[in-house]
Parts: C-alpha cells; sequence; structure tokens
C-alpha cells in the first residue's frame, strides 16, 4: 500500500476531503443545498436535519484531529495510541459509511460511495504507518 500512495499524500488528501464534507454540511443545515440529498434522502424534519447535520460536523472534527495528530501536524503528548486507534477506526467508520451510501436512495449519496471510500482506503494508508 505505500508505494501506491505516500503517508503525508494520504494525510493531505483525507484533511482536503474533510474540509470539503465540513463545507458541505454547512450548506445543508443553512439550507443552500436541499436536505432530501444527505442521510439517504430519508430526513422527515428540520429538527432531525440540525440533530444530524450537528452529529456530521462533530464527527468530522474529530477525524481532522485525529488526521493531524497521526500525521504529527499537531502534537500533543500521549495522543500517538490514541491517533493510532483512531486511524483504525476512521477506516471502519469510512468502510460502513462507504456501504450505507451504496444502499442510499438519492445519487449523490451513492456518488459520495466513491468519496467514503477514498477517505477509508487513505485512513487505511494511516493506520498501517508506524510510528517512528
Amino acid at each position: 500500500m505505500k508505494r501506491i500512495i505516500g503517508f503525508k499524500a494520504a494525510a493531505n488528501a483525507n484533511l482536503i476531503l474533510f474540509g470539503i464534507f465540513f463545507i458541505f454540511h454547512l450548506l445543508v443545515i443553512v439550507g443552500i443545498i436541499p436536505m432530501n440529498i444527505v442521510w439517504g434522502g430519508r430526513l422527515e424534519s428540520k429538527v432531525e436535519l440540525i440533530k444530524l447535520e450537528t452529529v456530521s460536523l462533530i464527527i468530522l472534527f474529530i477525524c481532522t484531529i485525529l488526521t493531524l495528530l497521526k500525521a504529527k501536524y499537531i502534537k500533543i503528548p500521549g495522543s500517538r495510541s490514541i491517533a493510532n486507534i483512531g486511524m483504525w477506526l476512521l477506516f471502519l467508520l469510512f468502510l460502513l459509511n462507504t456501504i450505507g451510501n451504496i444502499f442510499a436512495i438519492t445519487w449523490l449519496a451513492k456518488f459520495f460511495a466513491l468519496i467514503t471510500a477514498l477517505i477509508a482506503f487513505f485512513s487505511l494508508r494511516l493506520a498501517l504507518e508506524k510510528d517512528k
């Protein structure tokens, strides 16, 4: 896997994708992007949208912090094992998210399956990197 993509490239790609997703979810919350294209097209109210999109933003923030820690862009004493475990959890999270997106109702969610698969791949690359 190390021959396919470098460690820093995988970290940077994840950070860029997390940033894009963060902006996307903000646009959904403010109503620029319609709510019927997120969460598999199954949302029934604005209240439900706000709750779930807030969860999405919190998760993206955590994903970003874990990636920054693993890539050593930020250093917090004692965080190495958190970053290592976190990368494996991100891999599993985005792998499951990819599967969920494949079975979504909307075409956009199905399209996001490609992006979440990339994030899963990049997260796996980061998880496999041994600390030095």
